[in-house]
């Protein structure tokens, strides 16, 4: 049976999930939901201890432990300025998820997309499709904020890129110029592309110049992507409710104030009324979205904990055979660049799935957390640092 702790972390878990997924209800009191039954759940484990034959439980220590290796490993600006927001995987899931990983995929271009194209950009913007569609890293054209954006900083307007994390909108630079050895990103250019990103697509919203004024509060974008893109963008439309009474200001100047402030901004586009497709910004102008997978995280790491401390599971059972009454259980990073459980005391380790499995936490977990790509740069990362 789990215990008090276990039982009431996860229901306020849960219910700050429920409030997320209902539009017009997210934001603040989800996160503030779940982070309150994590805290709890953490508070009696730590003062009660648990039953059985486990002792207190750590994988959420685990996940801000590599999440800060992480961060680390991929020079992330990490300053722990703000006392209130020093979670080290809030910084690193803002970087994560605006991380493009690399796998083909095909272009879909807005209707008008190639008339509005200026002649100067169509050898670079060959290039980038090309790259997309064979599957090559597309990162060294994003804009190097990704790695400065500091969720922990002091300046509010710098914790996160608005744009993606209002609507889901990337942007990258383009140019022609190979990637100078050495440098991990490309030549910056005078003109940008805006896309949002599928599984299997990209879809290109426009081309516009890096010196249009308010151009990453420009609404346009939305508006095409809601026009072009009516399947994904009915995800997020408020259903039975005909218009905003009040039409909140599209300006850039209002637009870029109300995201500082971490002021959730509806949008109304031809009668129907959007919610952020990103979830928007919090309170503390960090990203929705983050938050939201935040939340996730935590709730896998639970279930895989929980699994690994029942006494009923093969897990305890196989180690207490083994002369292990008590295993401690933690969660690491392989020398694989791979989650794994780990019992120091046994020396035993439980590697996750090598093909990923949709009804397996441990699939969902690494693939939010800890991709292909992030592994194996923590692993090259830990190479150096030793021989260093």
């Amino acid at each position: 049976m789990p215990g008090a702790g276990t039982v009431l972390g996860t229901a306020l878990a849960v219910l700050g999930l429920c409030v997320m997924d209902a539009p017009g209800w997210w934001g603040d009191l989800n996160a503030a939901l779940s982070v309150l039954g994590i805290a709890i759940r953490k508070f009696i484990l730590i003062s009660w201890g648990t039953t059985g034959a486990s002792m207190t439980q750590t994988f959420h220590a685990d996940i801000d432990k590599i999440a800060k290796e992480l961060i680390e490993a991929h020079a992330l600006t990490f300053r722990e300025e703000d006392p209130q927001i020093t979670d080290p995987l809030t910084r690193w899931l803002d970087y994560r998820l605006r991380y493009i990983d690399p796998r083909p995929r095909d272009v879909v271009r807005s209707v008008g997309f190639d008339s509005r194209l200026p002649a100067a950009v169509l050898p670079a913007l060959e290039n980038f499709i090309r790259q997309s569609e064979t599957g090559a890293d597309l990162n060294p054209y994003q804009t190097t904020s990704i790695k400065r954006n500091d969720s922990s900083g002091r300046k509010r307007q710098l914790r996160t890129d608005g744009l993606w994390a209002d609507w889901k909108i990337h942007h990258v630079h383009l140019t022609e110029k190979p990637t100078s050895n050495g440098n991990e990103f490309s030549a910056r250019s005078d003109w940008l592309l805006f896309f949002v990103t599928f599984p299997e697509h990209l879809a290109l919203i426009d081309v516009r110049s890096h010196n249009e004024p308010g151009i990453f509060q420009a609404i346009d974008l939305v508006e095409t992507v809601v026009r072009n893109w009516p399947e994904f963008a009915r995800n997020f439309a408020f259903k039975g409710i005909a218009g905003l009474a009040r039409k909140p200001p599209t300006d850039a100047q209002s637009v870029k104030q109300l995201r500082a402030a971490g002021v959730v901004q509806f949008l109304e586009v031809d009668g129907t009324v959007y919610m952020p497709f990103g979830f928007g910004v919090t309170t503390a102008a960090t990203s929705g979205q983050v938050s939201r997978i935040s939340i996730r995280v935590n709730a896998l790491a639970s279930q895989i904990e929980d699994f690994f401390t029942n006494p009923a599971n093969e897990p305890v059972k196989t180690l207490q055979s083994a002369g292990v009454p008590n295993p401690i259980f933690a969660l690491e990073v392989s020398p694989r660049g791979k989650l794994s459980v780990l019992c120091a005391e046994a020396a035993t380790r439980w590697p996750f799935p090598n093909l990923p499995n949709p009804q397996d936490a441990r699939s969902e977990l690494e693939q939010l957390f800890l991709p292909t790509w992030a592994g194996m740069n923590l692993v090259q990362h830990r190479a150096v640092f030793v021989q260093e």
